[in-house]
């Protein structure tokens, strides 16, 4: 600032005063005084508070900074204060926020827990929790997987569930162990001790995994036996020694337990090391499933002959593969050979139902080709297809052909006195040749009481129909073709016989003790309508003439040109009120005759129906009057 003593008439000195920090880390200020030159400057210790500064110059003269620049400086110190206040209230806002977002999480949970306690489902008996969920199981799968089931998925629904589940034994009877290639890895790209060196702990740590869910299955089921699937689609036996180890010593700890052993696999080798088969002594059913199988796996095969307590087997195998059988042909009672790929040969047919003298049950699936006709020299000579031969026991046999077969010369110099049930699968039309080998055969069946017939056409019905009147003790029929309207032609009792005539002889109708028929209808149409409900029309006539129980009479239709081919019923029976006692004659002098038709919700008086809608079951009411 300039400074003048205009008294002694001197000039005008010009004052310059500055003042800055030291350095940045020092809290010290530099008072600089320059005048005409010269330099002066000293050293300036901040005061411990400073609420007004002043400066003063070397003549005495006090400078004051301007009032507005210390008020600037509180305010920005306040206004630092108050954002650091404000950062802290953020902080403990964000904190209140995410208690009050695990409180609502808190009140969702216990809200869904409270919903579950009060649930229907809750209030179930436990007996009916419990047939609920082996049907659930049941219908999904008829081999669960041991690691991916649906009994493992109902553990995990909730505490009441999980208990229920794991106390209900049969829930955890039945199970699949697949044996898989492991997948490629990085090790693999590894030289061979690097690989062996890197895996080993992890292969331990898989084979103890597994051995623990299999246990796991195995303890659940006490005390039921178990029926254990065993799946390789291909086996590597470098890959698989891991898994004998687990197999051996799961089996041979509830070998006493295991019921049903079916393995499905590319080949035999898996046969070979991986089970110890000698251990299964209380085996009673055996399923096989292989793609292949060489004369030099004899061994393997045969590795289930010194096992007397297998009485039934499922045996696929192609015809092409040698004719080796593992189990002994006197313990068998029930043998399913019925879904082998290229089925067996008449020749093979012939020897193994000569064999199974103890059967019960059978289901074949015959091929005319002529590879693989060859059987072992030991049963050629102990077995003739020659000498006749009675099965005494066996009750049912289905028989699924290729081509059109002679059912004569498949039942050959045999006989079959208990036989109840015979169930016929034609992929081919069948010929009049082969009509005519049935027209044989049911006449030697006095003891058939069902046959099922399913085929695309059949070329003549009237051969047909000889063969259905040497049923005449036949209840249950099934047919499945694609002429049905002709059918129900030769199913409709001849109106002859609904007339009681005493005085004369009357011929015994067709299938005369009929009480079941099911008829697949390939298409629909207005006449196939009006042929079956003459059907119905002349068999509830004739049961009504007889004095029989109508009551067991049930006729089923069903067509597959719907999408849902659902059936629909025709429950045909006597209704045996007097409320249609004066309606019996004009009842029966009626062309078409009038029904009562009830359904669940009304009922109502009308014709017969040109087209019934599924699912609706339709009561045919009959007149009836007390004898």
């Amino acid at each position: 600032m300039p400074d003048s003593n205009p008294e002694q008439g001197q000039d005008v000195t010009e004052i310059q005063y500055r003042i800055y920090r030291e350095s940045r880390q020092s809290s010290s200020h530099i008072l600089s005084c320059t005048m005409n030159g010269n330099v002066v400057e000293r050293r300036i210790e901040p005061p411990p508070t400073v609420d007004i500064m002043v400066f003063t110059d070397a003549q005495g003269n006090i400078w004051k900074p301007h009032p507005q620049s210390i008020s600037s400086e509180r305010y920005q110190e306040r206004i630092s204060r108050l954002k650091k206040e404000e950062i802290k209230i953020q902080e403990a806002v964000m904190h209140l926020l995410e208690k009050a977002a695990e409180v609502r999480v808190d009140i969702v949970e216990t809200e869904d827990r409270l919903a579950l306690l009060n649930a229907p489902v809750r209030t179930l008996p436990q007996d009916v929790l419990e047939a609920i969920f082996l049907a659930k199981v049941k219908d999904e799968q008829a081999w669960p997987d041991a690691f991916a089931a649906s009994s493992l998925a109902l553990t995990q629904v909730c505490s009441l569930w999980r208990r229920i589940a794991v106390q209900l034994p049969s829930l955890w009877a039945r199970f699949t162990y697949r044996i898989e290639r492991p997948t490629i890895s990085r090790e693999t790209l590894l030289p061979p001790f690097s690989i062996l060196a890197a895996s080993l702990g992890v292969t331990d740590n898989k084979q103890h995994e597994q051995q623990e869910r299999l246990g796991l299955w195995f303890e659940r089921s006490k005390p039921y036996p178990v029926s254990l699937c065993i799946r390789a689609s291909n086996y590597f036996e470098a890959d698989y020694k891991a898994y004998e180890g687990v197999l051996r010593t799961i089996i041979s700890t509830h070998h006493s337990r295991l019921e049903v052993l079916r393995i499905d696999a590319a080949h035999t080798n898996i046969l070979s090391e991986i089970i110890p088969y000698s251990s299964l002594t209380t085996l009673k059913r055996l399923e096989l499933n292989f793609e292949s199988c060489h004369q030099t796996e004899a061994d393997p095969i045969m590795a289930f002959r010194g096992l007397p307590s297998i009485t039934s087997i499922i045996y696929n195998i192609k015809s092409s593969n040698p004719f080796l059988f593992p189990v002994k042909w006197s313990n068998l009672t029930n043998i399913d050979m019925g879904d082998s790929p290229t089925g067996i040969s008449i020749t093979r047919w012939k020897f193994i139902i000569r064999c199974c003298t103890n059967l019960e049950r059978a289901r074949f699936f015959v091929s005319t080709n002529w590879t693989g006709v060859e059987v072992p020299s030991d049963i050629a000579r102990i077995v003739s297809t020659t000498r006749p031969c009675v099965l005494p026991r066996l009750r049912t046999i289905t028989l699924t052909f290729e081509e059109p077969t002679s059912l004569a010369i498949l039942f050959d110099k045999l006989e079959f006195p208990a036989l109840h049930t015979l169930e016929l699968f034609l992929l081919a039309p069948p010929t009049e040749y082969t009509l005519g080998s049935w027209y044989q055969v049911f006449g030697t069946l006095t003891s058939l009481r069902a046959l099922t017939i399913s085929c695309t056409i059949v070329p003549s019905l009237e051969k047909l129909r000889q063969c259905f009147n040497e049923l005449q003790q036949l209840e249950c029929l099934k047919v499945k073709a694609q002429n049905d309207s002709a059918l129900f032609d030769i199913l409709s009792v001849d109106k002859s016989a609904c007339i009681d005539r005493p005085s004369e002889p009357l011929e015994p109708p067709i299938l005369p003790s009929l009480r079941r028929l099911s008829v697949w209808a390939w298409k629909f149409s207005e006449g196939d309508h009006s042929r079956f409900w003459d059907m119905v029309d002349t068999r509830t006539r004739y049961m009504h003439e007889r004095a029989l129980d109508a009551s067991a009479l049930e006729l089923d239709a069903y067509e597959s040109s719907r999408d849902d081919a659902r059936p629909f019923v025709v429950d045909v029976y006597i209704d045996k009120t007097k409320m249609y006692s004066d309606q019996v004659a004009e009842f029966w002098q009626k062309t078409t005759p009038s029904y009562v038709f009830r359904d669940d919700m009304k009922r109502f008086a009308g014709k017969l129906p040109q087209r019934l809608i599924p699912p609706y079951r339709v009561h045919i009411v009959s007149p009836y009057t007390l004898m």
